[in-house]
Order: C-alpha cells, then structure tokens, then sequence
C-alpha cells in the first residue's frame, strides 16, 4: 500500500540563564552588570519589540543583580506572569478588583525595599512610575523597568507619554 514515515517532534528551547548566553559582548556585559550592580540608584528601563526576548533579557538581567544582598519586589499583573526570578519577591494586582501598581506600592514602598521593578509598562502605569521616580530621588533607590517599544526614541516617548498623563491630570 505504499510506504509510511513516522514523525516525532520534540520542543526543544534553549535556556538563556547568562548574559553571556543573550550574546553580549564582553564590554557591554560589564556596563550592565556596573549599572545594576550593588549601590545602583536611579532607573534603568529595557525595550524591545514585542517577540523579540524583552522577557529572556528582563529575567536573565535580573538573574546577574544581586538579589541576595539586596531586597527586590517586582510587581506584576495578575494573570500575565514573567518568568521567575530567585529571590525576588512578586507583588501581583488583580485589575477586575480595582487594583493598579499605584494602589499596591505605597504598601511595598513601606517595607523599604531597595529595587522595585514594574515588567511591562504601559501608559496606564504613569502614577506609579512617577511615585517611582519621588521614591528613587528621596529615597536614592534602584528600579527596573521593561516596556514594548519600536527603538529607544519611541520607548523614550511612551514614558514620556505616561509621566505627561500624571502631570496634566
């Protein structure tokens, strides 16, 4: 009756744990590691278009912090979970009870942690980025986020665009 082939496929995906496994190169792996290293203050924010490993480089990114000298608390929203990371503890909002970033923080912003970190941003996160940023300046503490964008000058103009929303309100 003819010839049979029999196929199996098998999902094979490579974990990314190193910077050095994103393909850095040696220079710009240092800088990271300086920017985000012990004693970093300010804000450090990660782009990318959606698809294209903005998930892999936040999550190995925060894999080379450390995370066991200092506190992190990454806040996310409920249902659209990053990948995690040790020691860093997740802080979840659920939109359908009215909750948002800016109704959680001020409550971890209590417990005094020393890096706060929102994945995903969107222009609806403008009142928490900007308690963010009062939070960094008088506090001088360390935040990290990630937020979709074409290249850095539309990342630049999404944040931009969430900060301008909390000014003109």
């Amino acid at each position: 009756t003819g010839e049979r082939a029999v196929l199996s496929f098998t999902y094979v995906t490579k974990h990314v744990k190193t910077l050095e496994d994103l393909g850095m190169r040696d220079k710009q792996r240092e800088q990271l590691k300086e920017i985000i290293g012990p004693g970093s203050t300010g804000i450090v924010v990660f782009s990318s278009l959606p698809g294209d490993g903005l998930s892999t480089t936040w999550q190995t990114s925060l894999r080379s912090t450390d995370r066991l000298m200092r506190d992190f608390i990454t806040i996310e929203e409920l249902g659209k979970h990053e990948p995690d990371v040790e020691n860093v503890d997740v802080q979840k909002f659920n939109p359908a009870n009215n909750e948002s970033p800016l109704s959680i923080l001020p409550k971890l912003i209590l417990r005094q942690p020393e890096v706060i970190c929102l994945p995903e941003l969107t222009k609806s996160y403008g009142e928490a980025l900007n308690l963010i940023c009062k939070w960094i300046v008088d506090e001088t503490k360390f935040s990290i986020v990630s937020i979709r964008g074409k290249e850095g000058a539309d990342t630049l103009a999404r944040i931009a665009t969430a900060l301008r929303a909390v000014v003109d309100s």
